[in-house]
């Protein structure tokens, strides 16, 4: 299978017609199929195994190996969708025991950045994937931003969110996680009760079955404890773009739940999202062609043929250069004058 037909099947998952109805119509929030949302994680997963990216499936599928499903499987199936759960937490009880005041009032533009990429300096704080934008917006006074803080699913910088603050999670209300515990109950409840036919029908592909590749992501995307985290962020963030009458959203990626979540209330609410990717990823823009008012921070002309190829309007793509390499520019003029103009080497990954 090539890679072009594999996104292919990927982007069109949601349409796909089952016994039961359409795919995307049976598993939705608040009207966005499910689909949407998961096709950010299985294209550029930060999850733990045994949860695998696209381009891990990819050569299996091209060597004709199925991933195990054993009991080490299922094992870390488990700890995985408990030590989310765990994680969620920890978050919750530091939000709550180290509560800064929520920002009040109307803001203009909202910026979710995590722990990992803030630095700390002796004149305030350093956002490096958004701080060359940040920095240009203080020329304007009329624009008001609003940053909110959150930590990725990592164990390394958990504990940083004491030292930050207004958090994404002091946003988060008991009646945001009853609700999130009632769908998120009932939508895998619903993935439970879907014939096995309907799941193998959902990956048959040009007359050739795949479910066998996605059938563990699939089955942890849909886990109560993963439907639930998705789900509470979704509503946290329709209820903060409400709360502060945003208007616009900036993201710099596609792949956590902060992101997405923000990324499918914004265009609940019809806010205008400002996608700026810190680097090159080409074809991963599946499912987000189809949401409204996404505005593209295109690297270059190769990539806004990317994008115009991937289904992206033109009048959607604003050619501006990658802002993240600004920064890596601006460290590197200062890397030089601290040693005195000598060469200075960086490699990216």
């Amino acid at each position: 299978m090539k890679s072009t037909q594999l996104y292919k099947m990927i982007q069109e998952l949601h349409e796909k017609k089952l016994e039961s109805g359409n795919f995307g119509d049976l598993f939705q929030i608040d009207g966005i199929p499910l689909w949407y949302f998961f096709q950010g994680f299985i294209n550029s997963s930060f999850l733990p195994a045994p949860f695998r990216p696209l381009w891990v499936i990819e050569k299996e599928i091209k060597n004709g190996f199925p991933p195990k499903t054993g009991i080490k499987s299922r094992l870390l199936a488990f700890t995985l969708k408990k030590g989310l759960t765990l994680n969620e937490w920890i978050k919750h009880v530091i939000a709550k025991r180290d509560e800064k005041e929520q920002k009040k009032g109307k803001k203009d533009v909202l910026f979710i950045v995590l722990t990992n990429q803030i630095r700390q300096k002796k004149d305030g704080l350093e956002f490096l994937e958004c701080g060359g934008v940040l920095s240009s917006l203080e020329r304007y006074k009329k624009i008001k931003p609003l940053i909110l803080v959150g930590d990725p699913f990592s164990k390394n910088s958990l504990f940083k969110l004491r030292r930050y603050g207004p958090l994404i999670y002091h946003y988060i209300t008991p009646e945001t996680i009853a609700k999130s515990r009632q769908l998120s109950k009932e939508l895998n409840e619903r993935w439970k009760r879907l014939d096995e036919d309907d799941k193998r029908k959902l990956f048959t592909y040009r007359g050739r079955n795949y479910w066998k590749f996605f059938e563990c992501n699939m089955n942890i995307l849909f886990s109560k404890e993963f439907l639930f985290t998705l789900i509470k962020y979704y509503l946290t963030c329709k209820e903060i773009l409400l709360k502060h009458d945003i208007k616009v959203v900036y993201l710099t990626s596609l792949t956590n739940f902060y992101d997405l979540s923000l990324l499918g209330a914004a265009s609940k609410l019809e806010k205008t999202v400002v996608y700026s990717s810190h680097g090159y990823t080409r074809g991963t823009v599946g499912g987000w062609k189809l949401l409204k008012n996404v505005i593209f921070a295109a690297g270059g002309a190769e990539h806004k043929k990317d994008l115009l190829a991937n289904g992206v309007k033109k009048e959607n793509i604003v050619v501006t250069g990658f802002p993240f390499l600004d920064e890596i520019a601006s460290y590197i003029r200062k890397r030089k004058s601290k040693t005195g103009g000598k060469t200075v080497s960086l490699l990216t990954t």
